[in-house]
């Protein structure tokens, strides 16, 4: 039976007393080409930078450029573009701007809303002030700016751009990493981010000392580790890349191994992880001379000869540039936690249940008595930790567990058995049968993934008998002598094949628990005030008879909100609702609990009236829109629509797909739904308005607010 992949992994705990430490040991394997992306930048245009391209970045200081392009005293301005701002639930901290780069590659622009980043929280600056290290990577369509004044007074960019903006001007910032489009090889953003930085852990307890590195030229069980010189000596990669500058250890130089979190000279900026970071910028292609070695930076090029991988680098295509790896890098680690350990990861996802053995020494522990797992994370929770290593502080836990394949087969039994009956003289009867089995890894199998069998049988027979009878009826003829006696042999075979593509007996042709193709936004930007329906039906006994102002409740919708307690205290603002305690009982949560996004709708009724008082219609209406497709949507091929709702046992909800228009019903304070604003703008009836939109900065404030439907004074601020 094939369930899974078999692993094993061993955690050491070391030292005795209050001193203890819990060592986890690791080993990470990576190509050339998936350096650290969107993550590491120069401030500097490294080209203007002294030795470039071998650079060592971590020994930059400040007189490694001239003194008209390097930081000077001013702290650095960081601003950082990012595709959805409203989606990341942030308004305020945003200035427009433009973004400029100019190098060989020409000259890009980028424009758009840059939001400002906290020095020590959301990015490490170098003490040279040279390079960034971002605390959370861009993605391709992410952007990157800065503005700071130089040594020499001069000043790169708009310094303050908040200021700037707030007079009514459009300030502009220096590009460090532009547009996925724009940000290519021999443009110019592409030399200021690094690409000789590589992830080892995104542990910050990773021990520099364990750290060690093997290149070779594919996998390192046939790859070559080393290069022959022309003198006939075996440089290794490590020595050729600049790695090991102190030969012969065939080590790495613990001075190439990087942590923010232990340069606390700026400020970490919450970058966590331990990075190796290459003395040169394109070290697979152009490694950096090396003097313990002798070889200068032509000699070292000509060792690597045909295997200098330009490509990872300069490839113009994305693609082939993620998939041009040559080299690959083993990393063996480990990382060290100061006492006793409660819990540990065995660093696999999807565990099969009851498949692990953990043991400390050979002792082998018991689930439910000595430890907890999360099957789901591959999380190990040691019940009494202190009692297990008392005896034995030095103890090794060892953890062996099979993992379900989700890249590769499904689980698959093979079963089979072969029977014999008779004898060699008077013939047998030989069976052989052949059960195979293939399971789904999913409870609602898809088309092309159902669960199958086939069944595989083969029948032999042989049969044989002596006929005296007719040796005796030839024995009279005359002249016909029989040399043997007559024997009447059969021989035959059957096979029988009995496939069953669909065990389970169904397939889900439409599977929407399985994917969400056309997710709906729950957040209040993401929602407008809605148009009156153009007719009832479908909903008849929901609508009230008139869909006029009269009739139309206040509707207000939002997806935050204070939780107060019995005495009315604030317990702080909350976003979305809690899985199992308010939305379904019946859902199970693996890891730790993660509050759903959700959209609170409050529905008043009002009078006849409009003011607000007396008797409530016994029916009222109100609609919000949100927008499926700018361009339009095909929708005949959707079967299913998924939502929760709690609440609200009066009420219904009446969802309605299709064109609707986009003329918001809006009724004023005086009942009416259309007039003039006060600068003589019309809005209502007839008019494609809407209210104002956080995602341009209309709010907040009572002069922003009045660009949108509905003039009601503003009732915060800021912050």
């Amino acid at each position: 039976q094939q369930r899974g992949d078999l692993s094993t992994r061993e955690f050491r705990l070391t030292g005795v007393g209050n001193q203890r430490r819990f060592a986890q040991q690791d080993t990470l394997v990576v190509d050339d080409a998936n350096y650290v992306d969107g993550q590491f930048f120069f401030v500097v245009d490294p080209r203007e930078l002294r030795d470039f391209p071998h650079l060592d970045v971590l020994q930059l200081d400040a007189a490694s450029g001239p003194a008209s392009r390097v930081p000077g005293v001013e702290p650095l301005q960081l601003y950082r573009f990012e595709t959805s701002p409203i989606a990341r639930r942030q308004v305020d901290g945003f200035i427009q701007a433009d973004a400029v780069a100019e190098g060989p590659g020409g000259r890009v622009v980028e424009s758009g809303w840059f939001r400002y980043l906290q020095p020590g929280r959301d990015y490490y600056v170098h003490p040279s002030g040279l390079w960034v290290a971002l605390r959370n990577p861009l993605s391709r369509d992410e952007m990157l700016a800065v503005t700071y004044v130089t040594a020499a007074g001069d000043t790169i960019g708009t310094y303050n751009p908040e200021q700037a903006w707030a007079e009514g001007r459009r300030p502009e910032l220096q590009l460090l990493k532009a547009s996925a489009p724009n940000h290519q090889p021999g443009r110019p953003t592409w030399e200021l981010e690094m690409h000789q930085v590589y992830r080892v852990s995104a542990s910050p307890d990773v021990d520099p000392s364990t750290v060690q590195v093997t290149i070779s030229l594919g996998e390192l069980s046939a790859g070559r580790t080393f290069k022959r010189a022309p003198d006939g000596r075996d440089v290794s990669f490590l020595q050729l890349l600049g790695l090991d500058a102190e030969s012969p250890l065939d080590r790495i130089d613990p001075g190439y191994i990087f942590s923010a979190s232990r340069d606390l000279s700026l400020g970490s900026g919450g970058v966590q992880g331990t990075f190796i970071i290459f003395p040169t910028l394109f070290p697979f292609a152009q490694p950096p001379p090396n003097p313990t070695l002798g070889l200068s930076e032509l000699e070292a090029l000509d060792i690597l000869g045909d295997n200098a991988n330009e490509r990872i680098y300069e490839a113009e295509d994305p693609f082939e540039r993620d998939d041009g790896g040559l080299f690959r890098l083993t990393i063996p680690y480990e990382v060290r936690s100061e006492g006793v350990i409660s819990s540990f990861s065995l660093g696999a996802l999807g565990i099969l249940e009851q498949s692990e053995r953990i043991l400390l020494d050979d002792r082998a522990l018991l689930r439910g008595v000595d430890y907890e797992i999360d099957y789901d994370l591959g999380q190990v929770t040691l019940t009494d930790p202190e009692a297990l290593f008392a005896a034995n502080p030095g103890a090794v836990v060892r953890a062996s567990w099979e993992q379900k394949q989700v890249f590769r087969t499904a689980p698959t039994s093979v079963v089979g058995f072969n029977a014999t009956l008779g004898d060699a003289r008077s013939g047998r009867i030989d069976l052989l049968t052949l059960l195979r089995t293939e399971r789904t890894l999913v409870n609602r199998p898809t088309l092309g993934l159902e669960p199958g069998s086939a069944l595989l049988s083969g029948l032999n027979a042989t049969w044989a008998r002596d006929l005296e009878g007719l040796d005796a009826w030839l024995g009279r003829v005359p002249g016909l002598r029989s040399g043997a006696p007559s024997r009447f042999e059969f021989d035959g075979e059957l096979a029988l094949s009995l496939p069953n593509p669909n065990t389970q007996g169904a397939v889900f042709v439409d599977d929407f628990d399985a994917s969400n193709d056309r997710p709906l936004s729950l957040r209040l930007p993401d929602w407008v005030l809605g148009s009156r329906p153009e007719s009832r039906t479908g909903a008849d006994e929901a609508l009230p008879m008139s869909l006029v102002a009269d009739t139309r409740a206040r509707l207000t919708w939002q997806h935050q909100w204070i939780i107060e307690s019995a005495g009315s205290d604030s317990l702080g603002i909350h976003e979305g609702f809690l899985p199992r305690e308010e939305i379904d009982r019946q859902i199970r949560l693996a890891g730790a609990r993660i509050r759903e996004p959700g959209l609170r709708l409050t529905f008043e009724p009002r009078s006849r009236s409009g003011s607000g008082s007396g008797a409530a219609d016994a029916a009222a209406w109100a609609s919000v829109t949100t927008l499926l497709s700018p361009t339009g949507s095909d929708l005949t091929q959707s079967e299913f629509l998924e939502f929760y709702v709690a609440g609200g046992d009066e009420l219904s909800l009446v969802v309605d797909l299709g064109s609707v228009s986009e003329d918001a019903f809006f009724v004023g304070p005086q009942g009416n739904t259309s007039g003039l604003k006060p600068t003589g703008v019309p809005w209502g009836l007839g008019v494609l308005d809407q209210e104002a939109d956080p995602a341009l900065g209309e709010v907040w404030g009572n002069e922003a607010d009045r660009i949108g439907v509905w003039g009601e004074a503003c009732e915060s601020e800021p912050g």
